[in-house]
């Protein structure tokens, strides 16, 4: 029997394979499931292999390594029930398909949401996330410091915005983890760090988005309070728009996102533009009536004076007007000057007078603890002397509290060792 006649050319496997894969990662894009980890692997270049598996099927998935990193303290182990995030697509010398893991968490997720509901409810009885304790952000926040990952995308937003609206601040990236078990120590320290310098006006606390797990570290008791107790203003500029945290109930200012954040210090000194713009034309409004007048008065001499070709005097009234205009415009531009010059010297003498507070208290700082250290004992003990204790660990100062036979204990610099009493020798 002869074959079927066939309309077009057969496939080769790996041209069949590639159309597979294409459509997989067409129809299905970006999925989750969930499922127990098993056969577990890492390999060495950093990537991790591993399956999902339920009751009736099992699926393979990879992790590259430049992913793993960003999962914190997340152990991948077999046995532990998880949901994956990440593409589904072919591998072609295998013929097998796999999903392209790119995000990871314990299937008990909802635990930390409890975790967060709970801190939530115990921080709001406490006043934490008062609206009355929140104190506005400055009108002028000179100095900024933001505290968050330097290669994070999130500060490069922040700083990209800051420079569209020519805001003229000074930026302060203070780097800190944003993800991880020690994440949120590193910030609440960084904060506290922020304070005791005194020398900011604004401090932002941001990072980019995530799942709960990622932005744990904000979520964080020590994290919160550490907002809490700070003395500057805090804005909180964490994840996007529809994350919330700890840290954005207890901050004074909450930013959807850090570009959000840079956006609203940027309106802060627009609205000072556009509140200087608006007292020049206050000015100008003020101004121009009286030269106005001046003119109409002076329109009103010329007329009355034509009569007599009082030449001269007009000139005069017209070179007075003029050297009116100009001492206004002068007296104008000094006015500015001079503000400008008394902020300058302001601001040298409010650094001179933190530097100089500063350099004093390194210096009583140096001074006790060259002092602690003449007080401490082991340099006499390394001069020779030596501690003599008891049975019962008390110190011996003197020859009538040990009895012949007596076992005590000699304490020297770098050591002690056991000794007997073999006489009594009473001082006299």
């Amino acid at each position: 029997m002869a074959d079927p006649e066939i309309p077009f050319a057969p496939f080769t496997v790996s041209e069949l394979t590639e159309r597979l894969r294409l459509q997989l990662e067409e129809q299905f894009g970006w999925v989750q499931v969930r499922g127990e980890i098993s056969n577990c692997k890492k390999a060495p270049s950093g990537h991790w292999y591993f399956r999902l598996k339920d009751e009736e099927a099992v699926l393979e998935c990879v992790a590259w390594k430049t992913t793993a990193v960003r999962w914190g303290g997340l152990t991948l182990e077999d046995g532990v029930e998880v949901i994956a995030g990440g593409k589904i697509t072919v591998y072609p010398p295998r013929g097998q398909y796999q999903l392209v893991v790119s995000a990871i968490r314990p299937a008990g997720a909802g635990a930390l949401q409890q975790r967060f509901e709970l801190l939530k409810r115990q921080l709001a009885a406490e006043g934490l996330f008062d609206p009355e304790r929140k104190r506005p952000l400055p009108l002028c926040p000179w100095r900024i410091a933001v505290i968050t990952s330097p290669t994070g995308a999130a500060i490069q937003d922040f700083l990209k915005i800051i420079r569209a609206y020519s805001c003229p601040v000074e930026i302060t990236v203070c780097p800190v983890l944003v993800q991880g078990a020690e994440a949120a120590r590193e910030i609440a320290e960084m904060i506290q760090a922020v304070n005791r310098q005194g020398r900011h006006d604004v401090i932002v606390v941001c990072r980019g988005g995530g799942s709960l797990e990622d932005l744990w570290a904000f979520n964080e008791e020590i994290t919160a309070r550490a907002i809490f107790q700070s003395m500057i203003p805090v804005i909180s500029a964490v994840g996007h728009e529809i994350d919330f945290t700890i840290a954005d109930f207890v901050a004074d200012v909450r930013a959807p996102t850090p570009t959000a954040a840079a956006q609203m210090i940027g309106d802060l000194f627009e609205r000072h533009r556009e509140r200087l713009r608006l007292l020049a034309d206050r000015l100008g409004r003020l101004v121009r009536p009286r030269i106005n007048q001046w003119k109409e008065r002076l329109a009103v001499t010329q007329q009355a004076i034509r009569r007599y070709h009082p030449l001269s005097v007009i000139g005069q009234h017209r070179m007075r007007l003029d050297e009116y205009f100009s001492r206004l415009a002068r007296g104008m531009r000094a006015a500015v000057e001079q503000r400008r010059i008394l902020c300058g010297q302001n601001q040298k003498t409010l650094r001179a007078a933190i530097g100089h507070e500063m350099d004093r208290r390194r210096h009583a700082v140096d001074r006790y603890a060259r002092l602690l250290q003449s007080y401490d004992p082991a340099r006499n003990l390394a001069r020779g002397y030596a501690v003599c204790r008891d049975a019962q660990g008390r110190v011996v100062s003197r020859v009538s509290a040990v009895q012949p036979e007596d076992r005590i204990q000699v304490v020297v610099s770098d050591g002690w060792f056991g000794a007997r009493v073999m006489e009594d020798r009473h001082q006299s």
